[in-house]
């Protein structure tokens, strides 16, 4: 059987030991809900409010597959973008030495040559000149030979969904992708009055204040709070939607939201650049000793976000599991759960396989 108690004390441990105030879990097997629970609070201070299993968090770079490669996925359907066109077909500033050679394909895999990062936001003061100097950055390597983690690819890659669509990022995926799902809890910029209700993440240095409802990264924040790369909240119900859209090939509740071939292509381990860990948008399991866990099945795939989220998806398993966490409160320096998340995930794997067996 499922043994829930020895789940339960290790994230009791985790609260205790301030790996993160609180968060919610979410544990999916063989089409049955079998754990949904909120834990811990939202802050570590005494009369901080209790989390529950409908607490609605930062995704951080959750943003990335749930979001942008889902319209991506969902525009490809439509014949609206080509993934093997070059970014400059989309948007045509975006020109330089190799820059030209750089499809989309390469942003939604990590190797556009793209550095991980860089604070655009002390050089911007609004999306447009974080986009212009976006723009300016040089490559680190050609296009296609290596994969390198980028969140720059991401920006890129929201801004060709908004000129494609000529509508906003967020209303494109609010209209095509969480309404038809029933994601109501999913959504970029949550309004003021429900930010109290939100955990708070970091006591953030660059705003000089304790942020609330609004987006951690710089960069996103910005830009309005609206990116491909991070931006979006949510609970671990809403994107339990997704996941079992993704588990059942594009499908939710006769819907047919995207099609089994595109999904099936999205979730393939990348095989022409050497030690890719990624797929289209996806990371892919590494195998024993990965940051998720020694456990899951060679061909699962999912995703972190930097605020201490997390969702994974096995589908030869029949599983999937989401964590919501804000372990950057009140500081980022706080890395405790790289620790604690395989840990966590290794203890729901070797139970579901005692149900199996």
């Amino acid at each position: 059987m499922f043994i829930e108690e020895n789940i339960e004390k290790l994230i009791n441990y985790a609260v205790k030991n301030c790996v993160f105030p609180g968060g919610s879990a979410l544990i999916s097997y063989s089409d049955n809900l079998i754990y949904n629970k909120g834990f811990g609070s939202f802050s570590y201070e005494n009369n901080s409010k209790k989390v529950n299993e409908n607490t609605i968090y930062d995704l951080a770079s959750l943003t990335k597959v749930i979001a942008a490669a889902t319209a991506v996925m969902i525009l490809k359907d439509k014949g609206e973008i080509d993934i093997e066109k070059n970014v400059n077909y989309y948007i045509p500033e975006y020109k330089g030495e190799y820059k030209d050679l750089v499809k989309v394909r390469h942003l939604l895999n990590h190797s556009s040559g793209l550095p991980p990062w860089k604070p655009l936001f002390e050089s911007s003061s609004d999306k447009q000149s974080l986009l212009e100097n976006l723009y300016q950055i040089a490559l680190e390597a050609n296009p296609g030979v290596k994969c390198d983690y980028s969140d720059l690819g991401y920006i890129l890659l929201g801004e060709i969904i908004e000129r494609i669509t000529s509508a906003g990022f967020d209303k494109f995926c609010s209209d095509m992708i969480y309404k038809p799902l029933d994601m109501e809890n999913t959504f970029f910029c949550p309004p003021e009055d429900m930010r109290e209700k939100i955990p708070p993440t970091e006591d953030c240095k660059f705003r000089g204040r304790v942020i609330q409802g609004e987006v951690h990264d710089e960069n996103a924040y910005v830009m309005g709070g609206i990116s491909g790369h991070a931006g979006l909240f949510s609970n671990s119900s809403d994107i339990a939607n997704f996941c079992q859209m993704i588990m059942n090939g594009g499908d939710y509740k006769g819907i047919n939201l995207i099609h089994p071939d595109t999904v099936k292509e999205f979730t393939a381990r990348t095989t022409d650049i050497p030690d890719c860990k990624w797929a289209l948008g996806w990371r892919m399991f590494m195998g024993e000793g990965d940051v998720i866990g020694s456990y899951f099945s060679e061909n699962s795939f999912g995703h972190l976000g930097y605020t201490g989220t997390s969702m994974w998806i096995d589908p030869l398993n029949e599983l999937f599991i989401i964590l919501l966490t804000n372990r950057v409160h009140p500081t980022r320096e706080n890395n405790k759960i790289t620790e604690f998340r395989p840990n966590f995930h290794d203890e729901i794997l070797m139970s579901i396989k005692d149900i199996a067996v």
